[in-house]
């Protein structure tokens, strides 16, 4: 049957990737300075934008702020310093999170599709299903990083590595385990979902600031991008075994009253199941959507994140050994740790400080967006509606307002405060602040502090010539860091 194979998801895409296309021509030339009171336009190159954004936005900033414009692929972007940074992101009655990332990211049709329900639907599944099931999910993501690691020291290998390979594996062999159960667990099933990730990272645009077309025309670039990514790439990457797998299990009979978490896609089952006890299509596909986003958000953003934990940590080899001291004491020298619980993670306050200390520090120019819902006053200037909005998140990580020097790298700085790694706030903003705060940010740092763990626990690490590149300075949070590091066992 045709609902058996990936081209039924795919035609949902397709459908979204054309209305985005029309709404992206809609928009292009319309967002344009159309009166005096708008903030000061400044002619920000676009190497100045994607190769300096640091040094060139917030020198805007100074010299012209608190809120300008400027011009990104053929629209106009208002940017603003740390003064009205709150404000934008938690007033709600101004400024929208959901119509902001649509924009953003041209989802236009994805935020349309199922009633506009998307991104509150994600919102709450992530943390209705994530919340009850931590401890389970502790052990499973321990046993996952633990082996790696494990596997990693016994070979040690004698030159430097990339080690990005090895996170996005792992990630995504804990991401099957946690999402879609022990029936998906295969080598297949882990490549399948890796190039998934970064399939849907290249249909949001992560990726366009590497790409030479999109240089020459934003437009034709997003053309040649939906076109390969939803009728080549998707599909194969997906494959009728994976989808068929999938809808199978919807499609099975379940108890809706049982509220046992085996896996998401058994949640969003019991979720979309009628009194009637059946799932309409539209249902149906509406799972394969959230289900392959979750994929996205829990492989590709946080193996990015996790190898800029990673770098910092090879390029500290003193910071290796506080570390280790710390897994040392707290879980013992076996050379096999096979437990590990919640309370035991939350121990770890060194590990924790390091990682929010990395977050911070890792260089974000905008990582958050919002889109006035209507004219909005802001510094005196009027920010049109529908207007995109960009925190320059930079200037709250480095401002002194929120922190005792700054600009300094201090990996203790966090402990004892009582701001864990998942903490937000105004001062830190990896997770995003308020009401649209990443709802699954309490996992991904679950995950990141498994990982340092059991490296430190296993092996020292040295960054090769002690630098790396940093492949897309805009695009800090979306798009991983390069470099080599030379493991060796402890």
């Amino acid at each position: 049957m045709l609902l058996e194979y990936p081209q039924v998801v795919l035609f949902l895409i397709a459908c979204a990737a054309i209305a985005n296309f029309e709404a992206f021509i809609a928009t292009d030339f319309n967002n344009q300075p159309h009166s005096v009171r708008l903030p000061p336009f400044v002619p920000l190159t676009r190497n100045e934008i994607i190769f300096t954004p640091v040094e060139s936005m917030t020198q805007a900033l100074r010299q012209h702020g608190p809120v300008i414009s400027i011009r990104r692929n053929g629209k106009i972007e208002y940017l603003v310093s740390e003064a009205f940074t709150r404000r934008v992101l938690t007033d709600e009655s101004s400024f929208s999170f959901e119509h902001g990332i649509s924009k953003f990211l041209h989802l236009h049709t994805v935020f349309r599709l199922h009633g506009g329900t998307f991104f509150r639907d994600m919102d709450f599944i992530l943390k209705d299903y994530l919340g009850p099931s931590k401890e389970k999910m502790i052990q499973k993501i321990w046993s996952i990083f633990n082996s790696s690691s494990s596997a990693l020291a016994k070979s040690c290998p004698t030159t430097p590595i990339d080690v990005l390979p090895l996170i996005q594996k792992t990630m995504a062999e804990a991401t099957i385990s946690i999402f879609f159960g022990s029936d998906y667990e295969s080598e297949e099933n882990i490549h399948r979902v890796i190039h998934i990730a970064e399939d849907i990272a290249d249909f949001m645009g992560l990726f366009q600031n590497q790409s030479k077309l999109v240089r020459f025309s934003p437009i034709l670039w997003r053309i040649y991008t939906w076109l390969t990514v939803v009728f080549i790439r998707i599909p194969y990457h997906i494959g009728p075994r994976l989808t068929r797998q999938i809808w199978l299990q919807i499609s099975s009979k379940r108890d809706i009253s049982d509220n046992s978490n085996d896996s998401l896609i058994e949640y969003l089952a019991r979720r979309y199941t009628t009194p009637g006890s059946t799932i309409s299509l539209g249902s149906r596909l509406w799972i394969f959507v959230l289900m392959f986003t979750v994929v996205f958000a829990s492989l590709h953003q946080t193996a990015t994140i996790m190898t800029w934990v990673t770098f910092y940590l090879a390029t500290d080899l003193k910071r290796q050994d506080w570390l280790y001291e710390e897994a040392i004491e707290l879980y013992g020298r076996e050379s096999d740790m096979t437990q590990m619980s919640f309370r035991e993670l939350r121990k770890a306050s060194r590990t924790d400080s390091f990682i929010r200390e990395v977050l911070r520090m890792k260089g974000d120019s905008v990582n958050l967006v919002r889109a006035t819902i209507r004219d909005v006053n802001l510094g005196g200037y009027l920010i049109p509606k529908g207007a995109v909005v960009l925190p320059v998140t930079y200037l709250s990580y480095r401002s002194s307002r929120h922190h005792i020097d700054p600009d300094n790298f201090d990996p203790e700085r966090w402990m004892g405060s009582g701001k864990f790694a998942e903490t937000t706030g105004p001062g830190y903003l990896a997770f995003g602040l308020g009401k649209w705060s990443c709802p699954g940010r309490g996992l991904a740092v679950i995950e990141m502090k498994c990982w340092t763990i059991a490296l430190v626990h296993f092996m020292r690490l040295k960054m090769d010539q002690n630098r790396f590149q940093i492949v897309d300075p805009y695009n800090i949070t979306s798009v991983p860091p390069k470099g080599l590091i030379q493991f060796s066992t402890r």
